[in-house]
């Protein structure tokens, strides 16, 4: 009885070269990645918790509790409450009113679909006042 050669390719490594059987092939793992502030902060902030609001069991996030809490402690005069809601609120403001600005058609969009409506009532024989093409939006 003649044993056969052991062929290796793909998914058939030399047999010498195998791990040997209860050995890793990384035996240090995978390295740890540092956490940043933001990131365990993140994670903190995202955790659930219940609480009781009037009288049912809600599941909010921490980040959420702390903001009610910051609101009630404004409502009853704390004046340093109500500078940092006031903060948070104006910032919120501005980067909505960013993303609207970014939203809004460029100068060249404009002429663009001003000239097309224009042709199109041109063509439909339509009248189209210029007053109406700048809306803004």
């Amino acid at each position: 009885m003649s044993k056969k050669p052991y062929k290796t390719g793909y998914g058939k490594p030399p047999k010498g070269s195998r791990f040997a059987p209860g050995k890793s092939g990384n035996p240090l793992g995978r390295p740890k990645v540092s956490k940043t502030i933001n990131s365990l902060s993140y994670k903190e902030l995202n955790k659930k918790i219940t609480i009781i609001e009037n009288g049912q069991r809600l599941k909010i996030t921490r980040g959420e509790a702390m903001t009610r809490k910051l609101v009630e402690k404004g409502l009853t005069g704390d004046i340093k409450a109500m500078e940092l809601l006031f903060h948070q609120y104006s910032d919120h403001q501005s980067e909505l009113l960013v993303d609207r600005r970014e939203k809004s058609l460029s100068e060249l969009d404009r002429e663009i679909v001003s000239s097309f409506i224009k042709e199109y009532a041109r063509k439909n024989g339509l009248k189209v006042e210029d007053a109406d093409l700048e809306d803004g939006s």
